[in-house]
């Protein structure tokens, strides 16, 4: 099945690339054979994007100061187009070092309440974890979204929105990823999202979102990482978020059953006020109950479940539409370190 998908999506691009190409290699009295091929796929015109992303800084153990980062963090291309007609595609490929396939999605949008994706890309869980990396609201992301998510696999999932945007909804049925070695489809997913409350006055606005999200799976080898090594995982999310004019309060969180022994779990609080059309300032906290299986001599093992706790204030700079630069600062209270990060990102074509 991932064959046939991943083989499909690569024609449409193929033959989109060489539409385009015919295209301006003609002169105007080809421009119909274009129309009629992008007419039959029913594609727009295909965008380029790029996303570059720089960051370094220094660290405090209390003791002493180092430099940390390689100021080189990502490194991404994007072709696609948007969804405004029938068929839309979505490429996305990490270039830090070596060639990395991240996501490629085929869509079929029939009406606003109903799509249609296929292909390889995230599963419809989580809230921070979905948001695009050039949008994020910190550096880096919340603790237990890095490490509670089934992550990228190859499937099909259908997603829509109603009630006039209000409620949104994915279901997505995924073979796995990660070390999987069959096609069988292993891990069932979903995401609700509802906006039960919101008003306009004047110029005073102000809404709640709710979410929740699950995923299952009764194969470990769909992970590209082996912490969750139970037959069987159950992933499940929560989230609410106050909007306030440019402001908004939210929380999360997430939690994964079915490891070894006790339960995974995290939560993140978060907090931005935008103080100009270019400024804005976050405060987050960041609780993560992580596992770990520690060799203590003899041939024997512990399972420990220690908490992580973090303090993040930023401040976030858009001198361009394209650019973004950012202040981090981290007191981490668990294990007594505190750094202060300097990020700088280009992107263009890459954000939501």
């Amino acid at each position: 099945m991932k064959k046939i998908i991943l083989t499909q999506i690569t024609l449409l691009l193929t033959l989109s690339s060489l539409s385009i190409v015919y295209c301006k290699a003609q002169d105007k009295d080809s421009s119909s054979v274009s129309e009629t091929v992008q007419s039959f796929l029913g594609l727009n015109q295909p965008k380029i994007g790029v996303l570059a992303q720089l960051e370094g800084g220094l660290i405090n153990d209390g003791t002493e100061t180092d430099l940390i980062g390689n100021w080189r963090k990502r490194t991404r291309l994007y072709l696609f187009t948007l969804p405004t007609q029938k068929f839309s595609f979505y490429f996305q490929g990490d270039i830090n070092n070596n060639f990395s396939l991240l996501d490629l999605k085929l869509s079929y949008n029939f009406r606003e309440y109903l799509n249609i994706d296929a292909g390889q890309f995230k599963v419809p869980f989580g809230k921070e974890y979905l948001i695009k990396d050039a949008n994020l609201l910190f550096i880096n992301r919340a603790l237990a979204v890095e490490n509670i998510t089934p992550g990228r696999q190859q499937g099909v999932q259908v997603r829509g929105k109603l009630l006039e945007h209000r409620l949104t909804y994915a279901l997505n049925l995924s073979a796995g990823g990660g070390n999987s070695a069959d096609d069988n489809i292993s891990l069932y997913s979903g995401k609700l999202s509802f906006i039960p409350y919101q008003s306009e006055i004047m110029e005073e606005k102000l809404n709640v979102e709710l979410q929740g999200s699950f995923a299952y799976t009764n194969d470990k080898n769909d992970f590209y990482y082996d912490d969750y090594n139970s037959d069987e995982n159950l992933f499940w999310e929560v989230d609410c978020k106050i909007n306030y004019n440019d402001n908004w309060f939210e929380i999360e969180y997430l939690k994964v059953n079915g490891l070894t022994s006790l339960p995974t779990s995290g939560f993140h609080v978060d907090f931005r006020k935008k103080t100009s059309d270019e400024v804005e300032i976050a405060a987050r906290f960041d609780w993560w109950n992580y596992y770990s299986y520690n060799y203590i001599g003899g041939g024997k093992f512990i399972e420990t479940y220690p908490v992580n706790r973090s303090y993040h204030v930023g401040l976030n700079w858009y001198p361009e539409n394209e650019i973004k630069m950012q202040l981090n600062f981290q007191h981490n209270q668990t294990f007594q370190y505190s750094t202060v990060m300097l990020f700088f990102q280009y992107a263009l074509n890459a954000g939501n």
